[in-house]
C-alpha cells in the first residue's frame, strides 16, 4: 500500500505531536504534587497539548478508553509516559542527537559573540555590546543551556545599567535570569537568584516612580518559598533587610 503525500504528512506531525506531549508530560512529571490525581483536561493544559490529542495519547498508552475529566494519578502519567517513550524511542533519540548538535552550533556562536562583546567593552561601546548581546539571545535563547542564558542576562544587566536601557527592558532580563534559575529550583540555583537580586537590587530601586520597590518585593516573595525550602531563609533575610525590604520577612507562606 501506497501512502499519499498528505497521509504521509499526517503520519509525520501526528507522530511529532505525540513526541512533543511526551517531551512535556516529562518536564509535568518533575513537579507532579504528592497524593495528587489530575484530570486529563489539567494534563493538557500543563503539558500545552489539544485536550482530544491528549486524550488519544493518554487513552493509547494506558490501553482504555479515557474521558477529558477522568482522574489520572503519578503512576498512570509514569506508566503513559513510559509506554509513549518507548514507542518513539527511535524518534526521541534523532531530535535529540539534532538538539545536541544545535546546542553546540549555539554555544560556538555564543563564544563568537563574546569576543565581539569584549571588544566593544574595550572600546566602551556599551551600546553596541549591549545590542549584540540582546540580539543574540533573541536568536538562540531555546537552544542554549541554562547556565550560559543566566550569564547573558548577567551580562546584559550590568551594560544596561551602564548604558543607561529603560527600567522595563532590564527588568525583563532579571526575570529571565531568576526565571531559568527557579525552572528546576536547587540549592545552588536558588543562591543565584538570591545573588541576582543582592547585585543588582539597589539599581532597581533607585527608579524615580518607584515601580522598583514593587518589582522587587515580588520576587522576592516568589522566591520565600524555596529559600525556606533550602535552607536560604537566613540569606534572604540579610538582603531584604539590606534593600530595605523587610516586610518581605514577615511574610508567612
Amino acid at each position: 500500500m501506497v501512502c499519499s503525500g498528505e497521509a504521509v504528512q499526517y503520519l509525520f506531525w501526528g507522530g511529532a505531536r505525540m513526541l512533543d506531549f511526551m517531551l512535556k508530560l516529562e518536564d509535568v512529571l518533575k513537579i507532579w504534587p504528592d497524593n495528587t490525581k489530575w484530570s486529563v483536561v489539567e494534563i493538557a493544559e500543563r503539558t500545552r497539548t489539544k485536550v482530544p490529542h491528549t486524550v488519544e495519547y493518554l487513552s493509547e498508552a494506558l490501553s482504555k478508553n479515557l474521558e477529558i475529566h477522568d482522574p489520572m494519578s503519578f503512576n498512570e502519567a509514569t506508566k503513559a509516559h513510559a509506554f509513549i517513550m518507548e514507542k518513539k524511542r527511535g524518534e526521541l533519540e534523532a531530535r535529540r542527537r539534532q538538539e545536541l548538535r544545535d546546542i553546540e552550533k549555539a554555544v560556538a556562536s555564543y563564544s563568537h559573540a563574546m569576543e565581539k562583546v569584549r571588544q566593544m567593552e574595550q572600546k566602551k561601546n556599551w551600546r553596541g555590546a549591549y545590542r549584540t548581546l540582546s540580539y543574540f539571545y533573541g536568536i538562540h535563547k531555546n537552544k542554549l543551556p541554562a547556565e550560559i542564558l543566566v550569564q547573558i542576562c548577567d551580562d546584559s544587566l550590568r551594560l544596561g545599567i551602564k548604558e543607561s536601557i529603560n527600567f522595563q527592558e532590564l527588568s525583563q532580563w532579571l526575570s529571565r535570569a531568576i526565571q531559568t534559575l527557579m525552572k528546576y529550583p536547587n540549592t545552588t540555583g536558588i543562591e543565584e537568584a538570591l545573588d541576582f537580586l543582592d547585585a543588582y537590587g539597589e539599581y532597581f530601586l533607585t527608579n524615580p516612580q518607584k515601580r522598583g520597590e514593587v518589582f522587587l518585593m515580588n520576587f522576592f516573595l516568589n522566591l520565600k518559598p524555596a529559600a525556606m525550602e533550602f535552607d536560604l531563609v537566613d540569606r534572604f533575610n540579610d538582603i531584604a533587610r539590606e534593600l530595605n525590604l523587610t516586610a518581605v520577612m514577615d511574610v508567612v507562606m
